[in-house]
């Protein structure tokens, strides 16, 4: 582990129990949405794509990723709808072991069709180290919300919609930003590109 992994380790709070936690740098992970429940299922360890394409899941699921996460390191403090924070709920799926981290509301697609919005119930924290340039997309009424997913394999441009724009800034200091609860969210396809917030303080 490289020193500034260990530096990052030490801004999750000892109490989170680690099967909440994503220790990896810029960590390439995979979801599965089960669309009976709405419940976003995300893997405990990195996935491969081929693990990925081989991955056999049930009726009125779909898989999505693996995708480069923008964040350096991740926990979540608990699943939603549990009643206090805690280990999240576990599940297996096709042999591979998933975590409940999210759960969205209704997607709402956005002007020109190049995306979606929608309000997720999670319960989710994000680090970023010093140094790392990051993209806030703006929304048409100036609120900013940070990267979350950067693309299936690197970063890979979008077209934001009517009066959105993006904007860039190098973090002087490690930066841990706290979702709000519930978090807005937008979604690019098909580059999986994402963002989450608003951002009340910009780093």
């Amino acid at each position: 582990m490289t020193t500034e992994a260990f530096d990052l380790l030490s801004l999750i709070p000892a109490e989170v129990p680690e099967v909440n936690r994503v220790p990896h740098i810029r960590a390439r992970m995979m979801e599965v949405m089960d669309n009976a429940t709405g419940e976003v299922w995300l893997s405990l360890d990195e996935a491969t794509p081929a693990q990925a394409k081989a991955l056999e899941i049930g009726p009125g699921m779909v898989k999505y990723g693996p995708a480069v996460s923008s964040m350096d390191l991740a926990w979540f403090d608990r699943s939603p709808g549990a009643d206090a924070d805690g280990a999240l709920t576990e599940r297996v799926i096709g042999g591979l072991r998933f975590r409940l981290v999210a759960k969205p509301g209704k997607f709402a697609p956005l002007p020109g069709g190049s995306g979606v919005e929608t309000m997720v119930d999670k319960h989710h924290c994000v680090v970023f180290s010093a140094g790392r340039e990051l993209e806030f997309l703006i929304d048409s009424d100036g609120a900013a919300f940070v990267e979350q997913v950067d693309a299936l394999a690197d970063s890979k441009p979008f077209e934001c919609p009517p009066g959105f724009s993006l904007r860039r800034l190098t973090l002087s200091k490690p930066w841990v930003f706290r979702a709000p609860r519930p978090a807005k969210a937008y979604f690019f396809f098909p580059s999986l590109r994402s963002f989450q917030g608003p951002v009340t303080e910009m780093p």
